[in-house]
This record gives structure tokens, C-alpha cells and sequence, in this order.
């Protein structure tokens, strides 16, 4: 349990520290998506007491861009099919991401360009992920937060991905034989991914599902306002 609870305060310190808190209140879309600051509410129960079923006929837009044969690890460019959420409809679905950094102690997956956009007609842009902000993201992470965190608390259960529980992916496709956590940036499909006038959204949260599925050490992160939230020169900076 104490080991389970180290990937929990991973993930609420990367949201709290890096991207400014997990439920975050935002401005009204139509006035420039500014986000003031308040104070953040916690959701990491909901997704581990809440039995998420997965939406199985959604297949991902880029599915056919699958990482090609077993791996040890993943490098930048790979791509992979993994989970992610639509919190407003109650299910996890299959989406594909590419690795876009492999740290010491953490990879940085982030959904591809075509999943990552907001519903068609929709007016706000899709979200884009620079490698600047990967860069500093991964740093951040190696550097500061996985050692405080662990040197407090211990290290996290160790989770390799030879026990995923899906067994509809190539050999050892999530394999990673240190055991290090993946970083899963997506845009979470909570209320504000479909009503753009709704003042709060998901900005991070641990799902087990997530684990059983893929049998890693899994931090999710939402890619919503994005330029505001990440690096030292965001508006809204850790």
C-alpha cells in the first residue's frame, strides 16, 4: 500500500508543481481561455474507486502506426497504443502515442496530433506539445520530483510491463526492463473537453486500470492549456 501511494503522490506533485493543480478553475472559453488561480481539488479517488469499463470500438485514429517488434525500452519516435479518459461519458479507450522523451527514471508518451484535438467543430486549437516543453517536462521529473518523492517515501512498486493484461499487442510491446514510469499526455475528455464554457477540467489523476492494463507505473496528464501550464515562462508556471 505505502508503495502504491508513491506513483499517487508522483502524480499529484507533477499536476500541483508542474501544471498548477488537479481540478483547475478555468476563465470562460470565449475571453482568451485565461486560467485564474484557485484552489485545486483532489479526484485521485474517483479513478481508483470508480470501475471505468473500456470502450473497445473506438479504435485509435493512427492504430496502423504501431512500435514495430518487441523493444526494451521505449525510444523517441516509437509509437504505442495505450489507455487514456472520457471522464463526461464513464469509460477509458484505446488511443495511440509517441514517445517523445525516455528519461532516468520516466518516458514521456503524448498523444498523437489527431487524437489530441478537441471534438470536430469545436474552435479551440489543438493543443500542441513542444519539444522545449518535453525537455524541461523530463527534467523536472528526473531531477527534482522522482527523487524528492521517492527519497520521502520509498520507491514505487516496480512494474515492467511483462504482466499487461491486454494481450491484444505485439510481444512485450510495453516492456521496460528498469521499470520506468510512463508520463501519458493526452487530452483528457472530461466535461471541458466538450463544452468549452465549462470552468473546471481534469488536469491529472492515477487509474489502476491504467496499471493492470499495461502493467507500468502510469502518470496521466491533460494536455488542456498547455503552453499556459508548462515551463518557466508559462503564465501559470510550477
Amino acid at each position: 500500500m505505502k508503495k502504491k501511494l508513491v506513483t499517487t503522490l508522483l502524480i499529484a506533485v507533477l499536476t500541483f508543481s508542474s501544471f498548477g493543480m488537479a481540478l483547475v478553475s478555468m476563465a470562460n472559453a470565449n475571453t482568451g481561455y485565461e486560467f485564474p488561480d484557485v484552489e485545486p481539488i483532489r479526484l485521485d479517488a474517483k479513478f481508483r474507486e470508480t470501475a471505468y469499463g473500456i470502450q473497445s470500438d473506438i479504435t485509435p485514429a493512427s492504430a496502423g502506426a504501431s512500435s514495430v517488434g518487441p523493444r526494451s525500452a521505449g525510444s523517441v519516435g516509437d509509437m504505442m497504443v495505450a489507455l487514456s479518459l472520457d471522464d463526461y461519458n464513464g469509460y477509458y479507450f484505446w488511443t495511440t502515442f509517441e514517445c517523445r522523451a525516455a528519461g532516468t527514471f520516466a518516458e514521456i508518451w503524448v498523444q498523437v496530433e489527431v487524437d489530441l484535438a478537441y471534438p470536430e467543430g469545436d474552435p479551440r486549437p489543438t493543443p500542441v506539445i513542444t519539444d522545449d516543453q518535453i525537455t524541461y517536462l523530463m527534467a523536472e521529473f528526473d531531477n527534482t520530483i522522482y527523487p524528492i518523492t521517492t527519497a520521502y517515501f520509498g520507491d514505487p512498486d516496480f512494474h515492467d510491463g511483462s504482466f499487461s493484461a491486454w494481450g491484444n499487442v505485439p510481444p512485450r510491446n510495453y516492456y521496460e526492463e528498469e521499470g520506468k514510469s510512463m508520463i501519458l499526455v493526452s487530452n483528457v475528455r472530461d466535461e471541458a473537453y466538450y463544452d468549452r464554457d465549462y470552468p473546471y477540467y481534469i488536469a491529472g489523476f492515477y487509474s489502476p486500470t491504467f496499471e493492470d492494463y499495461i502493467d507500468r507505473n502510469i502518470i496521466s496528464i491533460d494536455s488542456h492549456d498547455w503552453a499556459k501550464r508548462v515551463g518557466p515562462d508559462g503564465s501559470r508556471p510550477n
